[in-house]
């Protein structure tokens, strides 16, 4: 039986140096790369401020655009998935 390793990917987008791929890499014969939209995250404070503006949003969207191109230049893609993490992973987890 093959090891498969998820990778979840939320603030470092990174491919280039990035110590969590590299040991997921290292340690399995293929991993799992996710990245889960939280709706959470474009709900209100409770002061009525945004927790993700519109400038921030568009970054997200461009850098998680970035990193699937990046993956799939290597062979790979990018699992995006939205929802609540904590529902999402052990899902993922059971299905593959």
């Amino acid at each position: 039986m093959s090891k498969k390793i998820l990778v979840w990917f939320r603030n470092d987008l990174r491919l280039h140096d990035n110590e969590m791929l590299v040991e997921a890499i290292a340690k399995s014969d293929s991993i799992l790369p996710v990245y889960i939209v939280d709706p959470r995250i474009f709900e209100e404070t409770k002061y009525g401020t945004l927790k993700t503006g519109s400038i921030r949003a568009q970054f997200i969207l461009e850098s998680v655009g970035a990193l699937r191109n990046s993956l799939k230049q290597i062979g790979g893609n990018l699992l995006i998935a939205k929802g609540e993490p904590e529902e999402i992973i052990p899902a993922l987890a059971q299905e593959y």
